[in-house]
């Protein structure tokens, strides 16, 4: 879809608490921010993909389905609703 469109202060949100280098103002900050926007970019035109595809193929999530994965991660992981 081609009006799918990434901002760039949305990419910088996505890209910011990924961020765990120097500061971005000297050399190497810089460097290190850029290398993480570049990939925080790839996953959020992954997800874009992956979502034309999805829309493409007519698949569909009903409100149980997300309950049931949801119920079973909490299982997996044994957690409960007051954690």
């Amino acid at each position: 879809m081609a009006d799918d469109i990434i901002l760039e202060t949305e990419l910088e949100q996505f890209a910011a608490p990924q961020y765990r280098g120097p500061d971005p103002e000297s050399a190497e900050g810089k460097k290190a921010w850029d290398d993480t926007k570049r990939k925080a970019l790839e996953t959020l035109i992954d997800g874009k993909l992956v979502q034309q595809q999805a829309v493409e193929l007519k698949l569909t999530v009903t409100p149980d389905e997300v309950d049931r994965a949801v119920t079973q991660v909490k299982e997996q992981n044994k957690l409960d609703d007051s954690t």
